[in-house]
């Protein structure tokens, strides 16, 4: 687990990963790429991984998300 003390969180490579992809984010558009939005597209990559399946697809509203993998807007 990454922590200082403050705060704990409970996967480190899930972190790891979103920090990454939001570094290596360009705008799209004019619109940045949102930390939030790499940690939850990190996340449910992960989750699905851990239950033994693949996230075929990840969608969201902000058209800076649709450079991550498997990433759509709506």
């Amino acid at each position: 687990m990454i922590g200082d003390g403050t705060f704990i969180f409970e996967n480190s490579r899930v972190i790891w990963s979103a920090l990454c992809d939001y570094e290596e984010a360009r705008s799209v558009r004019g619109k940045e790429l949102d930390f939030a939005d790499s940690l939850i597209a990190n996340k449910s990559h992960f989750v699905a991984e851990d239950i033994g399946d693949s996230l075929s697809a990840f969608y969201s509203f902000d058209k800076a998300v649709t450079q991550l993998k498997n990433a759509g807007s709506l």
